[in-house]
């Protein structure tokens, strides 16, 4: 599995499990209700992640060297008040964080 597409299932509220897909390179969770990350960083291969439209607070969960592959993020329509963690995407091409509370955005 490569691509993984979950969309305006409101019964989504976590990433747990992701750990099984190893090969997963982009991830489509979109219009559920994810409050948080956790759990993507076990996808070492991640290169695009699409979390708009829930009510993420945190993108604490990208701060791990585990998403060095990760090039375009869209987190739009959340609940972010800052970019924390985005730093660490070294390969980060592509931010969409429209529709946010940000305050802060790490240098």
């Amino acid at each position: 599995l490569t691509t993984l597409r979950i969309v305006k299932q409101r019964g989504v509220t976590s990433l747990a499990g992701l750990e099984a897909c190893a090969a997963l390179k982009v991830l489509f969770v979109a219009e559920c209700a994810l409050r948080t990350l956790d759990g993507c960083e076990t996808c070492t291969g991640l290169e695009a992640l699409y979390v708009y439209g829930n009510a993420i607070e945190s993108l604490s969960a990208l701060n791990t060297d585990g998403l060095q592959r990760l090039h375009t993020l869209w987190v739009n329509d959340n609940k972010l008040s800052n970019l924390d963690g985005c730093e660490r995407c070294s390969a980060l091409m592509e931010l969409n964080a429209a529709r946010n509370v940000i305050v802060y955005v790490p240098d």
